[in-house]
């Protein structure tokens, strides 16, 4: 299957699932022991839980909240990573040693563990876990942007630009951000990916967390012993896999 092909695919997929998710559905946290453990209907289209929560209405909360820890994840580590690794790429001297230094003490500690201790203390909300993610996520943003930068600074067309006296803005937005562009899309998708997995990771653990909120991970926690009603496990498997392939499949143009 062609690249163009899977993109257009789950681009389709995730589309209809946006605008499912959008759809008047139940109430996720609402219970009904009446109706507990019941098969796909009308009323339910995934069925209920052992409460009788609806299986769909959790599995769109749970898709909403995802979203917000990718976009936090991202937005922070980008206004992070970009203008630390352009300044310590472009600059160099003293600046890059600092920003550098800095960035290996970052990195030092993973960005789950950091996630992890924050949010057991703080408490677990999708803001404060794509935020904590994404500040100690910024570090290879800086290497890799960094890295970059340096390339392009050498090269010919812009070493004539520096001896014309162009400014440093100029340069970096007609000459820098466009070689790098590509690269950093591999990259963002990566990170993106990586939050999905990683705040379901934080979920399932469960620190800081009410085990009744609508998160993929926190659902695959308590649903893990209804090994005789599959689609409580499915649902929120699926939906991790399916948006983390998204962003994967989408932002890396390196693949074939």
């Amino acid at each position: 299957m062609s690249r163009r092909v899977q993109v257009l695919l789950i681009i389709v997929v995730v589309a209809a699932v946006t605008i499912a998710s959008c759809l008047p559905h139940a109430d996720p946290m609402q219970v009904d022991l009446a109706n507990v453990l019941t098969g796909p209907s009308q009323a339910h289209p995934l069925g209920t839980d052992q409460l009788g929560r609806d299986l769909w209405a959790l599995t769109a909360a749970g898709y909403w909240r995802t979203l917000v820890v990718v976009a936090a994840t991202c937005v922070t580590s980008l206004l992070i990573g970009l203008p630390c690794g352009l300044a310590a790429g472009y600059r160099g001297g003293w600046l890059d040693a600092v920003i550098t230094t800095i960035t290996d003490l970052t990195m030092v500690i993973p960005s789950f563990v950091a996630a992890l201790i924050v949010t057991s203390v703080a408490g677990l909300t999708p803001l404060t876990a794509g935020m904590v993610l994404g500040l100690f996520g910024a570090g290879p943003y800086v290497n890799q942007v960094r890295a970059l930068t340096r390339t392009v600074r050498s090269r010919d067309y812009v070493q004539v630009e520096l001896l014309l006296g162009s400014p440093a803005h100029t340069i970096l937005a007609t000459h820098v951000l466009p070689a790098i562009k590509s690269p950093l899309s591999s990259y963002f998708g990566a990170t993106a990916s990586g939050a999905v997995l990683s705040y379901a990771g934080l979920a399932f653990i469960g620190l800081g967390l009410d085990t009744t909120t609508p998160d993929w991970g926190t659902m695959l926690y308590t649903y893990r012993s209804q090994t005789d009603n599959p689609m409580l496990i499915l649902t929120p498997a699926a939906g991790i896999l399916l948006l983390a392939s998204f962003f994967h499949i989408v932002f890396d143009p390196a693949r074939s």
